[in-house]
C-alpha cells in the first residue's frame, strides 16, 4: 500500500497484490511503486488545475457572451436615442425655419444663440462674424 498525496494531502491509497497470497516485495519494486504514486500524483493534480483552468475558460466566455451581448443592446439603445435626437432635432429645424412668427434664442446672459429667418427680416438681425473670418 502506497499513499498518493497530492498538494500535501492524502488523496487515496495505491494497492498492489500478487494474486490471492502473501508476496515478499523486493525493494526496487517498493520503489518502483513509490515512484509510480508520485507520477500518479502528478498527473492527478495536473487533471484537477485542468478542470479547473477549464471551468475559468467556460466561466470567462459566458461571461464574454454577456458582455457582447450587454455591448449590442447598447449599441442598439444609443442608435434609437440618436434617432430620436435626430428626429428632434429636424423638428426643432422645421418649426424655426417654417415660422412666419420671429424667434429669438437668447442664453441666460442675454446673449443671442439664434434666430430665425422672420426675425432675422424683423429685427435686421445680421449673422456673427468673428474677427477670423
Amino acid at each position: 500500500m502506497v499513499p498518493l498525496v497530492v498538494d500535501d494531502r492524502l488523496w487515496g491509497l495505491m494497492i498492489a497484490s500478487h494474486q490471492d497470497q502473501p508476496r515478499d516485495w523486493q525493494t526496487g519494486e517498493i520503489q518502483l511503486l513509490q515512484a509510480l504514486s508520485i507520477q500518479l500524483a502528478i498527473a492527478l493534480k495536473q487533471a484537477t488545475q485542468h478542470e479547473q483552468l477549464q471551468n475559468e475558460i467556460s466561466q470567462r466566455q459566458k461571461a464574454q457572451l454577456a458582455l457582447a451581448s450587454l455591448n449590442t443592446e447598447l449599441e442598439t439603445r444609443v442608435e434609437q436615442r440618436t434617432a430620436d435626437l435626430q428626429a428632434r432635432i429636424a423638428g426643432y429645424r422645421g418649426l424655426m425655419e417654417g415660422a412666419s412668427d420671429a424667434i429669438l434664442l437668447a442664453t441666460p446672459e442675454g446673449y443671442l444663440i439664434e434666430a430665425n429667418a422672420a426675425a432675422e427680416y424683423r429685427f435686421r438681425l445680421l449673422p456673427y462674424r468673428s474677427s477670423a473670418d
